[in-house]
């Protein structure tokens, strides 16, 4: 049986990735601005969502326990659920990249938003563990979650104005022009 749920857990894995990877290859549209804005797929925040319920059941579960010690192992189950729901859903609800034909602007999750210019980008990486594209420019860093729905529309600017190529970076994806 424990087969079984190792076999499960990779398939729902598997499936948010792909659905996730496939979201960053959609097209994308201008705002009244002019401007791209770019979110993460709605999945995370359900993943938040169901995490923090599943965190404040088994908080309330552990308070209506009588077994010794459980009060501690109910407040780590509170704290991971709780604590990563909190931060899927922080991270789907703040995290946006806003760019244009000058410059590109990024919210974190926390909330703080950075802009660089197209000309004042020194260096592009790709991190694929960590998930981010990162723009290096004298005096700032802005990381780009790679699961942002319409990314490829991202990177066909990048490559327009910048020396930098979805080949030369090893995204997992192909750009079509």
């Amino acid at each position: 049986m424990d087969w079984i749920e190792h076999a499960i857990t990779a398939i729902l894995i598997g499936a948010f990735m792909a659905y996730a990877s496939s979201q960053s290859t959609k097209e994308l549209s201008k705002n009244i601005e002019g401007k791209y804005c770019l979110r993460l797929n709605v999945s995370y925040k359900w993943i938040g969502m169901v995490s923090i319920v599943l965190g404040i059941v088994a908080f309330i579960a552990g308070l209506l326990s009588d077994e010794e010690g459980i009060f501690m192992i109910v407040f780590f189950v509170l704290l991971i659920f709780g604590g990563l729901g909190v931060i899927l859903v922080m991270w789907y609800q703040n995290h946006r990249l806003i760019f244009d034909e000058e410059t590109v602007s990024v919210k974190s999750w926390k909330g703080k938003t950075q802009t660089v210019k197209w000309e004042a980008i020194d260096n592009i990486k790709f991190s694929p563990i960590m998930g981010y594209l990162r723009i290096y420019s004298k005096t700032k860093k802005l990381n780009i979650h790679f699961h942002l729905v319409g990314l490829v529309g991202f990177v066909r600017m990048m490559e327009e104005k910048t020396k930098y190529t979805a080949r030369e970076l090893k995204l997992p994806f192909k750009i079509d022009q």
